[in-house]
């Protein structure tokens, strides 16, 4: 697993997180946070934007799909040297009262586990939010952070109370 504070150049890092938090974004309803299992609860729900789904992906699972505004991304892509993209899309968690810890899982379905792919969770704002690992190793949500890791280790996130959202954007590639 590796940390890198101050990911982006600041002026990149300022035009993309302008851009994924401004008023015209487009965010999607969804009814799970992580996948579907027997623990949702009523607030088990997030906001997202599909910028990449490979082919089999949902909610894509016929073709791939690449969003035009995907090229928000490509400083985020060339530092990660990304050269097959899985998935790549952005979840906003609203804020809530008490902070909610949702399920360990990894991004990419059964069966696909033994893909053998990186994931990096980049950090679009700062929050009382945070990434938590199997080992017990948090990430806390600080604005232009990411961490990158082995897409076969399962993880989780949370909300956050003290900010309107919890914004990250999630790449699964090779």
């Amino acid at each position: 697993m590796k940390v890198i504070n101050d990911f982006l150049p600041e002026h990149q890092f300022k035009g993309l997180q302008s851009y994924v938090m401004g008023e015209f974004f487009p965010w999607w309803y969804n009814t799970e946070v992580d996948f579907p299992n027997d623990n949702s609860y009523l607030d088990d729900y997030q906001f997202t934007h599909v910028f990449y789904a490979d082919k089999g992906i949902e909610p894509f699972p016929e073709e791939e799909s690449k969003y035009p505004d995907a090229v928000i991304l490509d400083p985020i892509s060339a530092l990660l040297k990304i050269n097959k993209p899985k998935r790549i899309k952005a979840n906003l968690l609203p804020r809530t009262e008490n902070r909610i810890i949702f399920n360990f899982h990894n991004d990419i379905k059964e069966k696909d586990t033994d893909y053998p792919g990186q994931t990096a969770i980049f950090y679009v704002n700062t929050n009382d939010g945070y990434t938590e690992f199997e080992d017990g190793t948090r990430v806390e949500s600080v604005a232009n952070k990411i961490v990158i890791f082995d897409s076969k280790i399962k993880h989780r996130g949370t909300t956050c109370t003290n900010q309107k959202t919890r914004v990250v954007i999630n790449l699964n590639y090779v």
